[in-house]
Order: structure tokens, then C-alpha cells, then sequence
């Protein structure tokens, strides 16, 4: 169990980084599609539920299906953003306290918050966030984390035209706030996304293999 454990973690931290190495170079294939973000986040909720009942913290979150609030992403990337703020939300919490998510429209954009009522971070935690390998000021988190999560998270954001800011102060929690277009509001394209839209125009892939998995 040890070495299945140890094995999956590792495996985990190459991937992180191969996604963190292609964000970052712009070169990030991604599958434009209207997505509920609301939705995104329950899919990302209901695996860490049992965590999150572990550590006492309760989830407050808006119910999804309000077609107005849809944005234009990669539903899977922006689940990978969701999945890491969703865990962190819980492991930087404390017992008792609260994991909350909210969207609303903003003009030609969407905004997703997620908050938890953790310990929260100071001036300079808050101005390397998003740098790689930072832990929050924590060299040994709960769970061994590589410290690339919200490294990657910004990356990806950025990638779907989105923005991400933090706020937050000891002892009072962390607010993530997320900004995308809405579906319905014009974008503009990178090179590499033109491309990409181009290549996927250009006619259908079938893909066949035996194993399952």
C-alpha cells in the first residue's frame, strides 16, 4: 500500500509538472465549450466530500443550471482549477469551518468565487501564491502536496482567457475570485488556440484500443 501510495504521488507531481511546462509555454491543447461552472464544481465536490467530513468542514455552494452563468472553457481544465481550490479550501481549513462557492454574472464575464474560513495567509504568502513549489508558507503540508496546484491552476485560467486574484489575511480565511467570458461573449484568440480550432475543424479523429483503462 506504501509503494502503491508513494507511486501514485510521484506520478501526480510528474504530470503536474508536464501540465505546468505546456500552460506555460502556451502550447496547451484545449476543447472550447459553454460550461456550467457551477456544475464543474459539484463534480469536483462530490469526491472530497468524505474528506471534507473527515476534517469537519461543510460546503455552501450555489446549485448549478442557471444557463445565464455558462462560460466559454475547457470543461476539463477548468475542473483541474476547481479540484485544486476545492482541496485546498479544505486542507488549509479548520474543524468546523466552511468551504463556500458562489457565481455571478459580470457584465460580458462570469465570476466564480471560492472561499474557505481557514487559516488564511499573510502579505508575502499572498504574493507568491501562484509561484511553483510555494505551499503556503507550509514546507510540510497535511498531505505531502508538490506545491504546483495553484501554480498550474494559474496557468490554466490564463489559457482560457480567465483571470484568478486571491484575497486573504491570518486567521480569516482565503477568497479565490475567477473571472471568464461568458458563452455568449466574443473572445480573442491566441495563435496557438486559433490553430488548435483549426486543426479540430478540419475533420473527425477515431481512436481505437483494446485496453480499457
Amino acid at each position: 500500500r506504501q509503494i502503491l501510495t508513494s507511486g501514485q504521488h510521484l506520478l501526480g507531481l510528474v504530470d503536474d509538472v508536464l501540465d505546468l511546462s505546456t500552460a506555460q509555454s502556451g502550447n496547451i491543447g484545449l476543447v472550447w465549450a459553454s460550461v456550467d461552472p457551477l456544475a464543474v464544481v459539484a463534480d469536483g465536490w462530490a469526491p472530497l466530500a468524505a474528506r471534507a467530513q473527515q476534517a469537519s468542514v461543510r460546503f455552501d455552494g450555489d446549485v448549478p443550471g442557471d444557463t445565464t452563468l455558462h462560460v466559454l472553457a475547457d470543461r476539463n481544465r477548468l475542473r483541474q482549477v476547481v479540484d485544486r481550490l476545492l482541496s485546498n479550501a479544505i486542507k488549509f481549513n479548520r474543524a468546523g469551518g466552511q468551504v463556500t462557492v458562489r457565481a455571478a454574472r459580470r457584465g460580458e464575464r462570469v465570476e466564480l468565487v471560492v472561499s474557505d474560513s481557514g487559516q488564511g495567509m499573510d502579505a508575502a504568502q499572498r504574493e507568491h501564491v501562484f509561484d511553483p513549489f510555494e505551499r503556503g508558507g507550509n514546507a510540510h503540508p497535511p498531505d505531502g502536496g508538490s506545491g504546483l496546484g495553484l501554480a498550474l491552476a494559474h496557468q490554466l485560467v490564463l489559457a482560457m482567457n480567465g483571470e484568478i486574484s486571491v484575497a486573504s489575511e491570518p486567521g480569516r480565511g482565503t477568497t479565490f475570485k475567477l473571472l471568464f467570458p461568458a458563452s455568449d461573449s466574443p473572445v480573442e484568440q491566441t495563435p496557438s488556440q486559433r490553430a488548435h480550432a483549426n486543426w479540430r475543424s478540419e475533420g473527425t479523429i477515431l481512436l481505437v484500443d483494446d485496453d480499457a483503462s
